[in-house]
């Protein structure tokens, strides 16, 4: 969480420049040794190789077809960007080319994240008759959690077949917290793979050239600005050259704002958009008050968000302070803003959710009660999950929802056969996220 305050100023000036790809060595330009043989990206650390033998191209290379430019039949491939780029092959002839890295940084939960990388296909000319090319989607990006689960997060829906340039693929991802990886690769069959080849045979590949690769939390804005009176904030904001526009229908990065309120940012990546917020609280008065609860048994954080200490009632001298109890609370605070204090109604309630769970379904598609609706009900705000599990322990359903959730009994495309399964439901109130809950049952799948 960024938190800003600004104090009787006329006019404050505030600049954000995506900064924070958390991909090591997006474009694979440091290296530990030379390019010598194909083979060999695992030089561009800290990328590895997950399968089979994925290449580096790098300007440096000693083995000139691994150095750009690469003077293919009907076009020369540069890096998109720098001196360097992968390539993997991805489609048939048992091809299944994938290599990974850690992130950074950890993914945020909730964060919405920028995802993009740009690829060209390795094919055939337009005058190839006999080729063994195959243009192809089979190309794609994942992210790994600590769960080994794959999450697909750039998935190309049509063939990339132009040779002559760089694609440019993006997409949103709001992260959940638990991606360790980042992987690139077709994790998909031939047979779900989209090819246009031009014969039949069992020497058919796809290759694919990647660079440029993108994982930028889109986090422009600060969670809290404070605003003294007569103060203006002048936003200018820049994010990877994508087209932003706020809710309340301002176009671009720049822009004034000097009234308190919720203000939201979207970034246009093409099929999605990516959001930000930031809440503008005005310091007109000389006190402010917040109402707010606490779990029985339960510990809360006060904070005033403010960066300098306020006076507690309770004696204590800081920014924040920790209760076990409800009752009032206020802190008196000394700021260029003038005097201000903070008054804290917190009352106890009992951060319970409750689950409305069917305990049969038929998922006949057409048919009555083909889907299992799970309701989430609580007197409090708060995150919760829901899982689902054969009987074998395979996840076959997750869900990330506080409202309600639907389950038609599909697993990898198919329908699941009769049986029972196990459902968990892992929720935390939003004012205590380490207090991790769990709500179990079963639903038995008939036909």
């Amino acid at each position: 969480m960024r938190l800003f305050l600004f104090f009787f100023v006329q006019f404050q000036f505030l600049h954000f420049l995506p900064c924070q790809n958390i991909v090591p060595n997006p474009g694979f330009e440091t290296l530990t040794g030379q390019v010598t043989i194909s083979g060999l990206l695992e030089l561009a650390v800290p990328w590895r190789i997950d399968n089979q033998t994925p290449d580096l191209f790098h300007t440096e290379a000693t083995l000139g077809f691994l150095r750009p430019p690469l003077i293919l039949p009907c076009t020369t491939v540069n890096p998109n960007s720098g001196n360097a780029f992968a390539g993997i092959a991805t489609y048939g002839h048992s091809s299944r080319e994938l290599f990974s890295t850690h992130f950074l940084s950890p993914m945020k939960k909730g964060i919405d994240y920028y995802v993009a990388m740009h690829v060209r296909p390795w094919g055939r000319c337009p005058s190839d008759i006999e080729s063994t090319f195959c243009f192809t989607n089979g190309i794609g990006l994942n992210f790994i959690t600590n769960r080994s689960e794959a999450i697909m997060a750039i998935e190309p829906e049509e063939i990339i077949d132009d040779i002559s340039t760089w694609t440019l693929l993006q997409s949103c991802y709001t992260g959940e917290g638990n991606e360790i990886r980042i992987q690139i690769g077709n994790l998909k069959t031939d047979e779900e793979t989209i090819a246009d080849c031009i014969t039949s045979s069992s020497l058919h590949f796809s290759y694919f050239f990647v660079d440029d690769i993108i994982v930028d939390p889109f986090d422009v804005l600060p969670d809290v600005l404070y605003l003294c009176k007569d103060s203006v904030i002048h936003f200018d904001i820049e994010f990877y050259n994508l087209d932003l526009i706020w809710e309340d229908n301002v176009f671009g990065g720049r822009r004034s704002i000097d009234e308190p309120g919720t203000y939201v940012i979207l970034a246009d990546a093409g099929s999605c958009y990516l959001k930000d917020t930031v809440q503008i609280i005005g310091l007109f008065k000389d006190d402010l008050h917040i109402d707010t609860s606490i779990c029985p048994g339960q510990k809360l954080t006060l904070e005033t968000h403010l960066p300098v200490p306020g006076s507690w009632n309770n004696g204590i001298t800081g920014q924040s302070i920790e209760i076990h109890s409800p009752g009032q609370y206020y802190a008196s605070i000394d700021s260029l803003c003038g005097g201000i204090t903070m008054y804290f109604e917190v009352r106890e309630t009992h951060c319970q959710v409750s689950v409305y769970a069917p305990n049969i379904f038929n998922p006949t598609p057409g048919g009555n009660n083909s889907s299992a609706v799970f309701y989430y009900d609580s007197d409090v705000e708060f995150e919760g999950e829901l899982y689902i599990y054969d009987r074998w322990g395979n996840l076959v359903f997750f869900d990330k929802n506080n409202k309600s959730s639907t389950f038609d009994g599909m697993f990898k495309g198919k329908l699941l056969q009769p049986q029972v399964l196990v459902w968990l439901f892992k929720f935390s109130p939003s004012q205590n996220p380490n207090n991790i809950k769990i709500i179990k049952g079963d639903i038995t799948i008939i036909r």
